[in-house]
């Protein structure tokens, strides 16, 4: 079996039959490919309409889950289900340009490279579509120690290079010798497992073509609890990882990520009204307790870090002035907010 493409799916109910019908257009031999289907649980028909079209060909298999665990856990479940040379993963509401997995294939098995990537589209809208293209900011072969000086540090808050597991074939000896695992992780899965894989790779090839249709959700309607504190453990996991390396010109890097983050944490709480202003001020208190940020504000070849309002207010732990800071960020964007969530309802009406 030369490919596995898998393809985890939770109530996709809407789009799973394109994605599936997309991934049987790609040129390959039947004999060559499998689809590994990992329903998560699903509560719509989304299954129903996987067995009607794997019925159909020989080289569909679904495994069904009876409890739902997240994307990253049906992963690694169509992962060890697998048995192809080259692994591919396809989000169940996306779909491939035709053919691309064959051009991918071809050349991941010309270069020797341990993956290569294709550009993508972003689909927004169900009647009204816009459609923006996304090419890979490089291409062609990228190999040691160019893609470790230079690219590593896309996964550290600087984005060069795509971060995302789909839109990529990756060589199964590569994720073998780099004994990934997963995380339990609800947000960012996808970067964590390409950042834990990249010291384990020679090289990489980049098509300057768009093969991936990836079809993205639209704005956030409700305040997330479990945003900030899985963001923050990534920024743990990631130190961890450039100390391990000594990958040095990360921490600056991960530092000014990790105080945007918590300045998008306290907006969202004021502007989803996730608590009382005595409520928000308590937990921006009690966050500042935490040890971390007598690293995180430690940042040295950023001199405008220190310059920023919001920063001076973190280092004096003044609780009332950040809270006013991001009441003000958060009026100032509720304009253009109220336009943008206007824009995605028209697109999917």
């Amino acid at each position: 079996m030369k490919l596995s493409i898998i393809v985890p799916v939770y109530n996709q109910e809407r789009y799973v039959a394109k994605c599936l019908s997309s991934l049987l257009d790609q040129g390959l031999r039947m004999e060559d490919y499998e689809i590994i289907i990992v329903d998560d649980a699903s509560t719509d028909k989304s299954l129903d309409i996987c067995k009607k079209i794997a019925n159909k060909w020989q080289n569909f298999r679904i495994i069904h889950k009876d409890k739902n665990q997240g994307v990253e856990c049906a992963r690694w479940t169509g992962y060890h289900a697998s048995s192809g040379d080259y692994i591919t993963y396809v989000d169940s509401d996306d779909w491939l340009k035709k053919g691309i997995l064959l051009k991918m294939l071809n050349k991941i098995e010309e270069t020797g490279c341990d993956y290569v990537e294709c550009g993508f589209v972003r689909s927004m809208g169900k009647h009204f579509k816009f459609n923006k293209t996304v090419k890979p900011a490089l291409a062609g072969l990228i190999q040691m120690p160019e893609l470790w000086e230079k690219y590593y540090i896309s996964f550290f808050g600087v984005n060069i290079i795509n971060v995302s597991m789909w839109g990529k074939i990756y060589r199964r000896s590569t994720l073998e010798k780099a004994k990934l695992y997963p995380l339990d992780l609800s947000m960012g899965e996808d970067l964590m497992y390409n950042l834990r894989l990249f010291p384990h790779l020679q090289k990489i090839y980049v098509m300057d073509e768009v093969g991936y249709y990836y079809r993205w959700g639209g704005m956030t309607s409700s305040y997330n609890p479990h945003l900030y504190p899985d963001l923050k453990r990534q920024y743990l996991l990631k130190s961890e990882i450039a100390k391990k390396y000594n990958y040095t010109r990360a921490f600056d890097f991960l530092k000014i990520e990790l105080k945007n983050v918590f300045f998008s944490s306290i907006i969202q709480q004021i502007e989803y009204k996730a608590g009382s202003e005595e409520k928000i001020k308590a937990n921006i208190c009690n966050e500042l307790n935490d040890k971390i940020w007598e690293d995180a504000l430690k940042v040295e070849n950023h001199p405008s870090f220190y310059q920023q309002e919001f920063v001076k207010a973190l280092q004096k732990r003044d609780v009332d002035n950040i809270y006013r800071i991001c009441l003000v960020a958060c009026k100032q964007k509720r304009g253009l907010k109220r336009m943008k969530s206007f824009a995605n309802f028209v697109l999917n009406l």
